[in-house]
């Protein structure tokens, strides 16, 4: 008992020890200084808020910003925090001061030696723009201004020397002063032709400095892609609402009373009311060029961007008739729709199967990022002891030329099988041969006889046999009818397929899920979808995707809580089969859920006229 008591007050100070070197290495952390001031775009009278946080110091002096020339300065406020990230503690205290420019202009702040302990530190250097003070008049009234100069819209394009195919981006920026606008905002006449475009994605808020003026810029930024050569014209018309402030009633209320009349003239029964209006834009105009016929290669596939292409073949040792894998990974900034496997046809030494996509990392935007694929090859003998090079090429717009990119060949050591087996071969029967021959037998006397009383034509059955041959015809008229428009009306027959597609990857969803295959059950509920839309809406399969039948379904004005179901169902499908979900976040009874919406979804959607 007692050498456990020991044992026990041991470990205890162990334990101590251990803590206060941890702590005493916490606190022993660099010393890290950060300066901020907003916003740094102001008019002369505002003021600004400059924050100076200080990282692993227990008690740091204030930061010397008292001595700022062009400002007034005003503090500190002091604020200390400690937080614990992963067992790791990190104090910070922040310096918060007030900064009111005395003039217009560009003005500069720092760098400033800052001494905390033993160390010098360096606040960084930032600069003010302030612009003039809001005109008045000689009473001191603001000075009457066109409505245009209080807010305005402008589109603008990055890059502006464009190809076809080429991705760019589309900014719209909403410039305000002086008055307030709603947050919600809508484009009308916003159907570009020629152009694919991804739905906007707002920036953040900042101030701007225009003209001398100051004006508060919402911007918002989309991805967008030319479909063909030639000039292009945007002019939407920005729809906003601006927000005024309900005019006091000067009647009296209900009671005739004075105390509830200031009680129903207070600001509760006077709230700000907002009114639509246009907002200004300037229309954009610009020229997409068509790709070069000069250097064209002959499998030009259209991507457009910079790429870069990697490869390698596993196993690189294997024996005749083993299964080796191609795995290609392209990645860079570009369309990826377009984008496709250089996969290797079938020769004499090597058997292939398709590729498939095992791998797709792409930005929120879809356009930068990697794509792999693998495809299955079966050496046929021990001469093909080298995979052939893949190649893919793209065309670059900022070097104006196609380039071309090549990975391989692969040397792969091959070993003869290990049990050869010889070539089949269909076994010999030997011939029929008759045993002998007999009389055949005569035609036996029958049970009854019937007595033909009435005429056959009489009969109803010899009349319902007579509807048979034109009901055969007007049956196979409307079979050859239904088959001429098929192959005539492509979309129409695509139409008629879309729903037999989906129940076909369906119940392949159901077998999967039934056997808890997670990978085969995802990829089939996404051919589910993928299979039913681009038929149902003839789309190209590069077009099916979430963004893309997201664009599609708004244009044909689906309703958006299907429409957005659609995309949400897509990327669940392609995070469970692409991304880091594991096994322990599915289960039977969710996946169950999953295709059970999946398939009402479809049904709601064969109600839908698109």
């Amino acid at each position: 008992m007692t050498m456990l008591k020991q044992f026990s007050k041991l470990w205890t100070g162990l334990l101590l020890v251990a803590a206060l070197l941890l702590v005493r290495q916490t606190f022993a952390a660099a010393v890290s200084v950060d300066l901020d001031v907003q916003p740094r775009v102001l008019q002369l009278g505002e003021a600004a808020q400059a924050t100076v946080t200080v990282h692993g110091e227990r008690n740091p002096p204030p930061p010397p910003l008292g001595g700022l020339p062009d400002c007034d300065v005003s503090g500190p406020s002091v604020n200390s925090q400690v937080s614990i990230i992963n067992g790791r503690m990190d104090q910070s205290v922040t310096f918060v001061y007030q900064l009111v420019p005395r003039r217009t202009g560009a003005l500069k702040i720092g760098p400033i030696n800052y001494k905390i302990g033993n160390q010098t530190l360096q606040l960084r250097a930032l600069e003010l723009t302030v612009g003039a003070p809001t005109a008045t008049g000689t009473s001191g009234e603001k000075k009457d201004t066109a409505l245009s100069d209080l807010f305005f819209a402008r589109l603008d394009i990055m890059p502006t020397n464009l190809f076809q195919n080429q991705l760019f981006e589309l900014q719209l920026s909403i410039f305000h002063r002086e008055i307030r606008l709603d947050s919600s905002f809508s484009l009308l006449n916003w159907q570009p032709a020629g152009l694919s475009i991804s739905a906007f994605r707002e920036l953040p808020a900042q101030r701007v400095m225009l003209n001398g003026q100051v004006f508060e810029a919402r911007q918002f930024r989309c991805q967008a892609r030319a479909l063909s050569a030639g000039p292009v014209h945007l002019a939407p018309t920005v729809r906003g609402a601006l927000v005024v402030q309900r005019e006091r009633q000067q009647r009296g209320g209900p009671f005739n009373d004075p105390f509830f009349d200031r009680f129903f003239q207070d600001s509760l029964f006077n709230r700000a009311e907002t009114r639509p209006v246009d907002i200004p834009t300037q229309p954009l105009e610009f020229s997409v060029r068509a790709l070069p016929e000069n250097g064209r290669p002959k499998d030009f596939n259209g991507a457009v961007g910079q790429f870069a292409l990697t490869a390698q073949v596993k196993p690189d040792s294997a024996a005749v008739g083993d299964p080796v894998t191609l795995a290609a990974r392209i990645s860079g900034h570009g369309n990826f729709d377009s984008i496709a496997f250089p996969m290797l046809g079938n020769s004499e030494l090597l058997k292939t199967y398709d590729a498939k996509l095992t791998a797709k990392e792409l930005d929120e935007t879809q356009t930068r990022g990697s794509k792999t694929y693998e495809q299955v090859l079966i050496p046929r003998s021990l001469d093909a002891q080298q995979i052939p090079a893949v190649g893919f090429n793209y065309f670059d717009p900022e070097k104006e030329q196609y380039v071309v990119l090549s990975a391989g060949p692969f040397d792969v050591k091959l070993r003869p099988a290990a049990a050869g087996a010889a070539p089949l071969t269909a076994p010999t029967q030997a011939a029929a041969t008759p045993t002998g021959r007999d009389i055949a037998y005569l035609k036996s006397a029958p049970t009854h006889w019937r007595i033909h009383d009435e005429a056959e034509w009489s009969a109803p059955r010899f009349w319902s046999l007579q509807a048979i041959p034109p009901l055969a015809v007007v049956v196979a008229f409307i079979l050859a009818r239904r088959r001429q428009l098929r192959s005539g009306d492509v979309r129409w027959a695509r139409r008629e397929q879309a729903p037999r597609s989906a129940r076909r990857a369906l119940r392949t969803a159901e077998q999967a899920l039934a056997m808890s295959q997670w990978e085969e059950f995802y990829e089939a509920l996404a051919n589910a979808l993928r299979s039913y839309f681009g038929n149902r809406l003839n789309l190209p399969p590069g077009d099916v995707t979430p963004d893309g039948l997201l664009h599609v379904l708004q244009t044909a004005q689906v309703a958006a809580a299907l429409t957005e179901r659609v995309r949400a169902l897509l990327e669940l499908c392609d995070h469970a089969r692409f991304g880091q979900m594991g096994s322990a976040a599915l289960d039977r009874e969710a996946g169950r859920r999953t295709l059970q919406e999946i398939a009402n979804l479809l049904r709601n959607f064969e109600k839908v006229r698109l």
